[in-house]
């Protein structure tokens, strides 16, 4: 009995042996890829998405990961005509744009006036946003520089209404412009507003009370809605005068990562 053990054991022992060494052959000759193959691999093989796709091959100069922001933001899509309404607009972070409408009966219900340019134009803001934007100006007095406003909410009827009028001028090229487009203009909101700096809106980007407010606004709960070298994402030409109440913590990520309110939401 005891030889029939120990013969019982060196066959498992030899048996373990040989399979050990099988796998280790087996191993040698169908290596598994390192972590840098694996990143080299999925560098030279993109994975995309149908649309993804589709806009890649119409824009082989973007990177992979340029790709998948912009189709993120729709910009894919055909403008205006593939929009979907915002579920919430009275939100402060709401997205207003070619891509994203509002109700054309929305209005805020919480407007009040703020200082204005012209005190036969008033101005209304949402409450909060109004509060945020005279806190501003009482800054800029502090400073030495009178900071007002020149547009803040327009209602659907009459942002269609000046539409209507500037296409007697420049044709349906207006169709385009996204702020004077029904449903689809942020001063629809409440929360937008157009500025003057000592009572001009045409003031130069380097002027020091300009380059101060632009610190200052995300204390505020500001952003610049348009700013210079993101028009490819907003679709909308650098607008140094026109701001976007967003609320402190949220102006102060997109400052601080230097993006846009489609880059912030995209």
């Amino acid at each position: 009995m005891k030889k029939l053990f120990a013969i019982l054991l060196c066959i498992g022992m030899v048996a373990g042996m040989l399979m050990g060494g099988y796998m280790m052959i087996t191993s040698l000759q169908d290596p598994k890829p390192t972590s840098t193959e694996k990143k080299e691999s999925e560098k030279s093989e993109p994975i995309y998405t149908t649309r993804e796709k589709a806009y890649a091959d119409l824009n082989s100069s973007l990177s992979q990961v340029e790709v998948k922001k912009r189709v993120k933001m729709n910009l894919d899509k055909e403008p205006f005509t593939s929009a979907s309404e915002v579920k919430d607009p009275n939100s402060y972070t709401v997205l207003v744009n070619a891509y994203s409408k509002l109700p054309a009966e929305y209005m805020p219900e919480d407007l009040e006036p703020v200082s204005s340019i012209d005190p036969n134009y008033p101005v209304g803001l949402r409450k909060e946003v109004a509060q945020a934007f005279e806190a501003l100006v009482q800054e800029a007095k502090v400073r030495g520089f009178d900071l007002q406003a020149t547009n803040g909410f327009i209602s659907n009827e009459n942002i269609g209404m000046i539409q209507e009028d500037l296409k007697k001028e420049q044709g349906d090229m207006v169709d385009d412009y996204v702020l004077l487009r029904p449903c689809f203009s942020e001063y629809q909101t409440g929360l937008a507003v157009d500025i003057a700096i000592n009572g001009s809106s045409d003031f130069a980007k380097d002027d020091p009370n300009y380059t101060w407010l632009c610190e200052r606004l995300a204390d505020h709960g500001f952003i610049l809605r348009y700013p210079e070298g993101k028009e490819e994402y907003t679709l909308v030409p650098a607008m140094p005068a026109h701001l976007r109440y967003v609320g402190v913590d949220a102006a102060r990520q997109m400052a601080q990562n230097h993006e846009t309110l489609e880059e912030n939401l995209g």
